[in-house]
Protein backbone atom coordinates (compact mmCIF):
# COMPACT_ATOMS: atom_id res chain seq x y z
CA UNK A 1 0.00 0.00 0.00
CA UNK A 2 2.28 2.97 -1.03
CA UNK A 3 1.00 6.56 -0.64
CA UNK A 4 -0.13 5.73 2.97
CA UNK A 5 -1.09 9.02 4.46
CA UNK A 6 0.43 9.97 7.92
CA UNK A 7 -3.68 10.03 9.53
CA UNK A 8 -6.70 9.01 7.86
CA UNK A 9 -9.49 10.95 9.70
CA UNK A 10 -12.90 9.88 10.18
CA UNK A 11 -16.18 11.95 11.98
CA UNK A 12 -14.81 11.20 15.47
CA UNK A 13 -12.01 9.20 14.68
CA UNK A 14 -8.06 9.44 13.13
CA UNK A 15 -6.08 6.08 11.70
CA UNK A 16 -2.28 6.96 12.61
CA UNK A 17 1.05 5.19 12.95
CA UNK A 18 1.16 3.55 16.82
CA UNK A 19 3.44 5.84 18.61
CA UNK A 20 4.96 5.68 22.35
CA UNK A 21 2.26 7.06 23.89
CA UNK A 22 -0.31 4.32 23.12
CA UNK A 23 2.07 1.76 24.53
CA UNK A 24 0.82 2.65 28.58
CA UNK A 25 -3.48 1.92 26.74
CA UNK A 26 -2.10 -0.97 24.73
CA UNK A 27 -0.99 -2.82 27.78
CA UNK A 28 -4.29 -1.91 29.22
CA UNK A 29 -6.08 -3.63 26.68
CA UNK A 30 -4.41 -6.12 25.46
CA UNK A 31 -3.63 -7.57 29.24
CA UNK A 32 -7.53 -7.66 29.78
CA UNK A 33 -8.93 -11.03 29.36
CA UNK A 34 -12.20 -9.68 27.65
CA UNK A 35 -9.72 -8.49 24.70
CA UNK A 36 -7.10 -10.77 24.76
CA UNK A 37 -9.42 -14.55 24.83
CA UNK A 38 -10.11 -13.02 21.22
CA UNK A 39 -6.95 -12.48 19.75
CA UNK A 40 -4.70 -16.29 18.91
CA UNK A 41 -1.20 -14.37 18.14
CA UNK A 42 -0.84 -12.05 20.76
CA UNK A 43 0.98 -12.87 24.38
CA UNK A 44 -1.02 -12.84 27.29
CA UNK A 45 -0.66 -11.84 29.59
CA UNK A 46 0.63 -8.26 27.50
CA UNK A 47 3.65 -6.84 28.89
CA UNK A 48 5.00 -3.46 28.41
CA UNK A 49 7.92 -4.94 26.66
CA UNK A 50 5.44 -6.61 24.09
CA UNK A 51 3.55 -3.74 23.46
CA UNK A 52 6.51 -1.54 22.86
CA UNK A 53 7.67 -4.47 20.59
CA UNK A 54 4.75 -4.48 18.51
CA UNK A 55 3.75 -0.47 17.96
CA UNK A 56 7.02 0.90 17.54
CA UNK A 57 9.38 -1.55 15.10
CA UNK A 58 10.01 0.24 11.73
CA UNK A 59 7.03 1.04 9.70
CA UNK A 60 6.87 -1.42 6.85
CA UNK A 61 4.83 -1.68 3.95
CA UNK A 62 2.87 -4.65 5.52
CA UNK A 63 1.55 -5.40 7.78
CA UNK A 64 -0.03 -1.80 8.66
CA UNK A 65 -0.36 -0.81 11.87
CA UNK A 66 -2.80 1.92 12.10
CA UNK A 67 -4.16 3.12 15.81
CA UNK A 68 -7.63 4.27 16.29
CA UNK A 69 -7.54 6.87 18.01
CA UNK A 70 -10.13 9.47 19.26
CA UNK A 71 -9.95 13.18 16.80
CA UNK A 72 -10.25 15.23 19.80
CA UNK A 73 -7.32 14.07 22.27
CA UNK A 74 -5.85 11.59 20.30
CA UNK A 75 -6.28 9.28 22.95
CA UNK A 76 -5.98 5.17 21.52
CA UNK A 77 -9.06 3.34 21.26
CA UNK A 78 -7.94 0.47 19.60
CA UNK A 79 -5.76 -0.89 16.45
CA UNK A 80 -6.61 -1.88 13.19
CA UNK A 81 -3.99 -4.49 10.90
CA UNK A 82 -3.80 -5.11 7.71
CA UNK A 83 -1.80 -7.74 6.07
CA UNK A 84 -0.87 -9.73 3.10
CA UNK A 85 -2.29 -13.20 2.97
CA UNK A 86 -2.37 -15.25 -0.08
CA UNK A 87 -3.83 -12.94 -2.80
CA UNK A 88 -5.96 -10.99 0.17
CA UNK A 89 -5.32 -8.66 2.93
CA UNK A 90 -6.45 -9.79 6.11
CA UNK A 91 -7.82 -7.28 8.59
CA UNK A 92 -7.28 -7.97 11.99
CA UNK A 93 -8.50 -5.70 15.16
CA UNK A 94 -9.13 -4.64 19.04
CA UNK A 95 -10.54 -1.87 21.34
CA UNK A 96 -9.73 -0.79 24.52
CA UNK A 97 -12.68 -1.90 26.86
CA UNK A 98 -13.65 1.34 27.41
CA UNK A 99 -13.95 1.81 23.59
CA UNK A 100 -16.53 -0.81 23.08
CA UNK A 101 -20.10 0.22 22.21
CA UNK A 102 -19.63 3.43 20.75
CA UNK A 103 -18.96 2.03 16.69
CA UNK A 104 -15.73 3.22 16.66
CA UNK A 105 -14.67 -0.16 14.89
CA UNK A 106 -16.88 -0.36 12.47
CA UNK A 107 -16.30 3.61 11.83
CA UNK A 108 -12.58 3.08 11.84
CA UNK A 109 -12.30 -0.28 9.56
CA UNK A 110 -15.48 1.61 6.97
CA UNK A 111 -12.94 4.38 6.76
CA UNK A 112 -9.58 2.48 6.19
CA UNK A 113 -11.77 0.42 3.18
CA UNK A 114 -13.16 3.91 1.73
CA UNK A 115 -9.34 4.89 1.65
CA UNK A 116 -8.06 1.80 0.19
CA UNK A 117 -10.93 0.73 -2.34
CA UNK A 118 -9.60 3.38 -4.85
CA UNK A 119 -5.88 2.42 -4.07
CA UNK A 120 -6.12 -1.51 -4.87
CA UNK A 121 -8.99 -1.91 -6.59
CA UNK A 122 -10.55 -5.68 -7.00
CA UNK A 123 -8.53 -6.65 -3.17
CA UNK A 124 -10.58 -9.17 -1.43
CA UNK A 125 -10.25 -8.08 1.99
CA UNK A 126 -10.77 -11.36 5.15
CA UNK A 127 -11.25 -11.38 8.78
CA UNK A 128 -10.81 -15.18 10.47
CA UNK A 129 -13.11 -14.20 14.03
CA UNK A 130 -14.05 -17.33 16.74
CA UNK A 131 -17.89 -17.90 15.77
CA UNK A 132 -18.44 -16.80 19.59
CA UNK A 133 -16.81 -13.29 19.03
CA UNK A 134 -20.35 -11.44 18.62
CA UNK A 135 -18.96 -8.02 18.56
CA UNK A 136 -16.29 -8.34 15.91
CA UNK A 137 -18.83 -11.09 13.69
CA UNK A 138 -21.42 -7.43 14.25
CA UNK A 139 -18.54 -5.03 13.15
CA UNK A 140 -17.47 -6.82 9.81
CA UNK A 141 -21.09 -7.56 9.10
CA UNK A 142 -21.56 -3.55 9.53
CA UNK A 143 -18.78 -3.04 7.10
CA UNK A 144 -20.12 -4.88 4.10
CA UNK A 145 -18.01 -8.14 5.21
CA UNK A 146 -20.11 -11.34 4.40
CA UNK A 147 -19.23 -15.18 5.66
CA UNK A 148 -17.16 -17.04 2.93
CA UNK A 149 -16.01 -20.01 5.24
CA UNK A 150 -17.19 -21.99 8.69
CA UNK A 151 -14.35 -24.44 9.94
CA UNK A 152 -13.42 -26.17 13.22
CA UNK A 153 -10.36 -25.90 14.64
CA UNK A 154 -8.04 -28.93 15.45
CA UNK A 155 -6.87 -27.58 18.51
CA UNK A 156 -9.23 -24.92 20.80
CA UNK A 157 -8.36 -21.67 20.89
CA UNK A 158 -7.03 -19.35 23.58
CA UNK A 159 -10.58 -19.61 25.25
CA UNK A 160 -11.41 -23.28 24.66
CA UNK A 161 -13.76 -22.70 21.16
CA UNK A 162 -12.94 -24.52 18.27
CA UNK A 163 -15.24 -22.66 15.50
CA UNK A 164 -14.40 -19.76 13.57
CA UNK A 165 -15.80 -17.75 10.25
CA UNK A 166 -13.94 -16.36 8.10
CA UNK A 167 -15.37 -13.08 6.52
CA UNK A 168 -14.63 -11.65 2.76
CA UNK A 169 -15.13 -8.41 1.03
CA UNK A 170 -13.90 -7.67 -2.37
CA UNK A 171 -13.13 -3.64 -2.43
CA UNK A 172 -13.91 -2.02 -6.03
CA UNK A 173 -12.84 1.83 -6.54
CA UNK A 174 -14.21 4.23 -3.79
CA UNK A 175 -14.18 1.13 -1.33
CA UNK A 176 -17.81 -0.16 -2.31
CA UNK A 177 -18.12 -3.81 -1.85
CA UNK A 178 -18.11 -6.32 -4.80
Amino acid sequence: MSGRPAVLRTARLQLRPPLAADVRRTVEALGDWSVAQWLQRTPFPYAEADARAFLLQPPRPLPERWTVAAAGDDRLLGLLTIERAGEGREVGYWLHPDARRHGYMAEALTGLVDWLGPREPDCTLFAVVDTENAASCAVLRRCGFRIAERWRLEQPGRRGSSDRVRFVRTLRSGGKPG
